[in-house]
């Protein structure tokens, strides 16, 4: 059948791709140890992700770029950890840059990958090459379980198929982002 879930073990850190092994040392760096789990295979989507670790798509979160036209030749970079199940609101984000909502826009795969050093679909929430304009994670990150224990977040860790578990003040520790409501409404 195709329900059972993929086996995962930790992988051995030498054999992780140079970006995983950068995610992981960006978040030592600001104080949070994080295991980077690696795939048989690449999780595209978020509800593919959340199906294969048994948890809620709310709880894998997306690291997504955003682009803010600053004028007619320069751009700047804007990451939002936001979790799989929500989209984010151009405006609301608009709003928190103090920009016009015109002025935003989701980057391109190749700016992705200039913004981040990680291929779009794979990015991990810290570890870039160049300071971006700002760093947000949502507040719906923060709800948490029924259970009353925190929430339990998957990120991605730098490639496709890679992933690491965080809660989520580890993930404003190592994206050193703001808590920011910018999900659209559901």
């Amino acid at each position: 059948g195709g329900s059972e879930q993929l086996e995962r073990q930790p992988a051995v850190a030498a054999a992780l791709p140079e970006e995983c092994r950068r995610c992981a040392a960006a978040a030592k760096a600001r104080g949070v140890d994080v295991e980077i789990v690696l795939f048989d295979e690449a999780v595209p989507t978020a509800q593919a992700a959340a199906k294969q670790l048994g948890v809620t798509t709310a709880q894998i979160v997306n690291s997504l770029i955003f682009e803010v036209k600053v004028s007619n030749k320069q751009r700047e970079g804007v990451l939002v950890c936001a979790p799989g199940d929500r989209r984010v609101d151009r405006a609301k984000l608009a709003a928190a840059l103090g920009v016009s909502k015109a002025k935003v826009k989701s980057a391109s795969a190749e700016a992705v990958l200039r913004y981040t050093g990680y291929q779009a679909g794979g990015v991990g929430p810290c570890g870039f090459p160049a300071k971006l304009r700002a760093t947000f994670v949502e507040a719906r990150c923060f709800e948490s379980r029924h259970d009353g224990e925190t929430t339990e977040l998957w990120c991605g860790g730098g490639v496709k198929p890679a992933m690491f578990r965080c809660t989520p003040d580890d993930l404003l520790r190592l994206t050193t982002g703001t808590r920011a409501e910018l999900a659209e409404e559901a």
